[in-house]
């Protein structure tokens, strides 16, 4: 019978199919493409309310407005960190989210560093938390929570949205736990050297490094970067660099620059930061020379 059935086809029943069959194709290839660009373009929420829900607004300056402006309804002090961090309760719109609220500004003297580096003179400034978010924004990095200048009760701080679901580095190293992939680890490990090296953060340790369920790696704490000195301390270390950050490096302006940032840091931090720039270049670029572009840079 099948037989049968399939001689009882027309004589150019062959040739309808195969241009059925391209024109499926097409459709499939004109839509196709689109529709995995739109799903690029729609990653789960990352922020969340003190529920855990995504928060009704995503845009970093949607949550930097929320951060300046809503209700302080608790306090609680952070029990991790040299500088009495709090963890705050904010609430307007029906929405409450958490945030970290720092507040230091110290100037020590004839301080050592846990690896031995010796500073004559060292400053512990909230500001420079807003500053560092500034700089990765001009970076086109996302890995460094929205930071913002406010004042609570009496004392004048800064205020960073709170990263939900994570884990310190500190407690990864401690139970032994492994990124499922270790070249996007060591991609993110690599950037956030040379940011540390531009800013001039002398502090990154295990408490400051954030991990999301996504493996994602967060950068918080920034009350110790833009130290004066204008050498770089960890080149070594770095050896690629994603190629968006690599641009933005290089075209970091300093006009841009002093627009952005020009409360939390004076002349001196800003001229610094781009002598550090200008090392990091010259090293980055070296490697580029010494190995080949694809070994340096990813996209």
């Amino acid at each position: 019978m099948i037989g049968r059935s399939l001689s009882r086809r027309p004589r150019h029943w062959h040739r309808t199919v195969h241009v059925l069959l391209l024109a499926v194709a097409l459709v499939a290839a004109a839509i196709g493409p689109q529709a995995s660009v739109v799903a690029a373009q729609e990653p789960a929420p990352r922020w969340m309310d003190v529920n855990g829900k995504p928060l009704p607004f995503q845009e970093k300056a949607a949550i930097a407005d929320f951060l300046r402006s809503a209700e302080v309804v608790d306090s609680q002090k952070i029990e991790v960190g040299i500088t009495a961090p709090r963890r705050l309760t904010l609430e307007g719109s029906g929405v409450r989210l958490n945030a970290a609220f720092r507040y230091v500004d110290e100037t020590s003297t004839r301080v050592r560093m846990p690896d031995g580096s010796y500073f004559q003179k060292l400053r512990d400034y909230c500001g420079y938390e807003v500053a560092a978010y500034q700089i990765s924004l001009l970076l086109e990095m996302d890995n460094v929570p929205p930071a913002v200048h406010r004042k609570v009760g009496r004392e004048d701080g800064t205020v960073q949205i709170w990263v939900t679901n994570t884990m310190m580095e500190q407690e990864r190293i401690d139970k032994g736990l492994r990124a499922p992939n270790g070249l996007e680890w060591g991609r993110q490990i690599q950037e956030m050297l040379v940011l540390d090296e531009l800013v001039g953060n002398i502090d990154r340790n295990s408490g400051n490094m954030l991990i999301d369920e996504n493996w994602k790696v967060w950068l918080i704490d920034h009350t110790r970067a833009f130290q004066q000195g204008d050498e770089l301390r960890n080149a070594g270390r770095i050896r690629m660099v994603r190629r968006a950050f690599w641009e933005a490096l290089k075209a970091l302006d300093e006009d841009a620059v002093k627009a952005a940032v020009s409360k939390e840091l004076n002349g001196k931090n800003i001229g610094d930061m781009f002598e550090r720039r200008d090392l990091l270049v010259a090293h980055l670029q070296g490697l580029i020379d010494q190995r080949g572009e694809g070994a340096v840079i990813w996209e």
